[in-house]
């Protein structure tokens, strides 16, 4: 997607007008070089969303995009503003389609993501 640089987010978002560029993160807090951050609910999803800010703050700003570090804990966790980003999807889903409730449409799509995560782990161990 971005040739002229080593950075590459693992989705484009484009709900209505507004585009999003979403890296995903799958962290465990309880890995030793991680336990300083885990002292605090959600902290190294904290930590793991500052770092990816960092690294594509120039590149979401050169797109005209918004970016969202989509962190998860192996433990269930999902960072902040990964949260938000998926608060953000069900408002547009509601908006387009009168099928699903936005609980419907954020319970669905947390239960897909660990479904996901806990296939990753099973294969990884």
């Amino acid at each position: 997607m971005f040739s002229e640089t080593n950075k590459r987010p693992d989705l484009q978002v484009v709900l209505a007008s507004k585009v999003y560029l979403i890296d995903v993160t799958i962290v465990n807090p309880t890995a030793p070089s991680n336990l300083c951050h885990s002292q605090k609910v959600l902290g190294q999803a904290t930590a793991a969303e500052k770092t990816k800010i960092r690294k594509y703050e120039e590149l979401s700003s050169q797109q005209n995009c918004t970016f969202v570090p989509f962190v998860i804990e192996v433990y269930g966790g999902i960072g902040k503003m990964a949260q938000e980003f998926l608060n953000e999807v069900s408002v547009f889903a509601h908006d387009h389609m009168t099928v699903y409730s936005r609980f419907d449409v954020v319970n669905g799509l947390k239960y897909a993501i660990a479904c996901s995560v806990q296939r990753l782990l099973w294969i990884v161990l």
